[in-house]
């Protein structure tokens, strides 16, 4: 599975955040992100953001992704979106290895 790299997206604090329009190959509904300073390699989700900055399970196969109804409480700054492909479990930080 491969997601296309490094399309500009933004969340703004105090508000809900979702990313959408995820381009690749084999997107899946069971894919996730997560919002972190580097991807891959057990890198940490950035605090503020809802459930350790890992998506929900996303939607429109593969292309949508959200963190809820929750808000943004996370610092002002410039963050990587880290793919993870779904079959993989997604069950560690290093699962999160894609830069989109």
């Amino acid at each position: 599975k491969v997601a296309t790299p490094f399309a500009v997206r933004e969340c703004k604090l105090a508000h809900a955040c979702s990313v959408s329009g995820v381009t690749g190959s084999y997107l899946d509904d069971t894919d996730q992100v997560q919002i972190a300073s580097a991807c891959g390699q057990g890198a940490q989700g950035v605090p503020g953001f809802p459930n350790n900055a890992v998506s929900l399970n996303t939607t429109g196969g593969g292309t949508n992704f959200s963190w809820g109804s929750a808000v943004i409480s996370a610092a002002v700054g410039i963050y990587r979106v880290c793919w993870c492909p779904g079959e993989t479990g997604c069950s560690t930080l290093a699962d999160f290895a894609t830069d989109i």
